[in-house]
């Protein structure tokens, strides 16, 4: 499944993956269409990113390594420190000087790593790495760190067996290839996949989508890689697979979002924006009618109570 495998004495997990899916439709009308929502805010940390940390870390841990490095807007510091945290490794995190509070304060909970707040974070930590020879979990750049995500494949393939396209909201690509990849594994046919990226940062959804006018801000914070290394390669992924790619505007999240008024939960800006992706399919796609399933990839929630902090418990698998 993964490669290189992990030995058990090297795993490492906190019960990621198997996380649920739900149909969109019970939100509002919005036509036949079959669509769900993979509910990957359900893993331990709140996000998709427990998955890749889960296989990576673990592999770090393998290979003894004892430090690591790595810059984040928030969602991956905190899912890389509660792994890290199992596999004993010290975390040295580069963040924002704008890091939301509530991410700002999970992350200060651990006391496994060390927290530098900056206006670039991603070049310093690539700084730090090279002066102190210590690795970056630069998803970006570096193949383990997309190996966790096959698993989205394997479980999308026994809990809807029909699905016909995937809507995943994007910043480097890491998550996009490693459901190409699951699905290579698998030997089965690969659905249309979707990158979803806003009108802020929509550096491989321009490959796509022409039509937009640039925003200086956007809701969906998360979205954040202007380099993307993986460009040429995700992009390629998408045109094979019959996929498209979607750059969203603030408004355009903000309808998607009235949706799920009255939702047994309020999804983060990052899963409305696979919605909003979705949305915008629907509205150019013909026939709407065609068979099949789509599923929207829902990597967060809104900073709630709903999700609960690393308890530190580990559930090795």
């Amino acid at each position: 499944m993964f490669s290189p495998p992990i030995p058990d004495g090297c795993k490492s997990s906190l019960g990621e993956g198997m996380t649920p899916v739900y149909s969109l439709q019970k939100t509002q009308s919005i036509g036949d269409i079959s669509v769900w929502g993979k509910l990957e805010f359900r893993n331990p940390t709140g996000t998709h990113k427990d998955r890749s940390f889960a296989y990576w870390i673990s592999l770090c841990r393998m290979n003894g390594v004892k430090e690591l490095a790595i810059a984040s807007s928030g969602n991956s510091a905190i899912s890389a420190a509660a792994y890290c945290k199992l596999a004993n490794i010290r975390l040295h995190v580069f963040i924002s000087t704008k890091l939301a509070k509530e991410k700002l304060a999970r992350l200060q909970s651990f006391d496994n790593i060390q927290i530098y707040q900056s206006a670039l974070p991603r070049k310093e930590s690539v700084q730090f790495s090279q002066k102190n020879n210590i690795p970056n979990l630069l998803a970006s750049k570096h193949e383990e760190g997309i190996e966790g995500y096959k698993t989205i494949s394997f479980e999308l393939r026994d809990q809807l067996p029909d699905t016909k396209r995937i809507f995943i909201p994007t910043s480097s690509g890491a998550t996009l290839q490693g459901i190409y990849n699951g699905y290579k594994v698998l030997g089965c046919e690969v659905p249309e996949l979707h990158i979803v990226q806003t009108s802020k940062v929509h550096t491989i959804a321009q490959e796509f989508s022409k039509d937009f006018i640039e925003e200086k801000e956007s809701l969906a914070t998360a979205i954040v890689d202007r380099v993307a290394p993986r460009k040429k390669t995700v992009a390629n992924i998408v045109r094979a697979t019959g996929g498209n790619g979607y750059v969203i505007f603030n408004q355009e999240l903000e309808n998607a979002a009235k949706y799920f008024e009255g939702c047994e939960f309020k999804p983060g800006w990052q899963s409305v924006l696979a919605f909003a992706g979705f949305l915008k399919w629907k509205e150019k796609a013909q026939p709407l009618g065609e068979a099949g399933q789509s599923v929207c990839l829902m990597t967060d929630l809104l900073y709630t109570d709903e999700v609960d902090k690393y308890d530190g418990q580990d559930k090795t698998k």
